[in-house]
């Protein structure tokens, strides 16, 4: 909604990754984590996502869309709460 312009803010598309992130893993007593998501999956989430927010970018790029731009690379903020919790380092490294 925001990279729509339906919102002026960010805030509600953080606070959803944030809800998001606590479905990538599940927590027992004492914050201790139980299971998680297989990594291939929240692999596959962000490729998705980066593929899919690169090529909205290249289209304002393309457009001159300086404004537009600028608030698509506001959505990193949103895949940087994604990796948070559930990704080990050489997980991260295949995204």
């Amino acid at each position: 909604m925001f990279l729509d312009g339906l919102v002026d803010y960010e805030d509600h598309t953080i606070a959803l990754a944030r809800a998001l992130s606590s479905c990538f893993s599940l927590r027992g007593a004492q914050l201790a984590i139980i299971k998680r998501l297989d990594s291939e999956h929240v692999v596959n989430i962000h490729v998705s996502s980066i593929s899919w927010i690169v090529k909205r970018l290249a289209t304002y790029e393309t457009a001159k869309n300086k404004k537009m731009a600028k608030k698509t690379l506001m959505f990193f903020r949103v895949l940087q709460q994604l990796v948070a919790v559930s990704m080990e380092s050489r997980d991260a490294l295949k995204m």
